[in-house]
């Protein structure tokens, strides 16, 4: 769970200057040999699932096709502990 809990702090923390998409937070937030080959889509997966659980929980929304916004709530953490 502690994963969890970093890896959303983490992509809201990316957000912080405003919305991105899942390519360009993945480029922010993973090491760059990561990204490699299928890297970029594996980061990108990880990107949009914790956005995912971040929209859930109020902290993010989708705003035009693909981009998120951080809404400025820190709520993830009570809500991963809840499920």
């Amino acid at each position: 769970m502690e994963h969890h809990l970093q890896r959303c702090a983490d992509l809201l923390g990316v957000l912080k200057n405003g919305p991105l998409d899942a390519k360009e937070a993945a480029r922010a937030h993973f090491e760059k040999r990561l990204l490699k080959g299928p890297g970029m889509n594996m980061a990108v997966n990880e990107v949009l699932s914790h956005w995912e659980l971040l929209e859930a929980a109020g902290d993010v929304r989708r705003e035009e096709q693909g981009v998120f916004a951080a809404t400025g709530r820190v709520c993830f953490e009570e809500f991963i502990k809840s499920l």
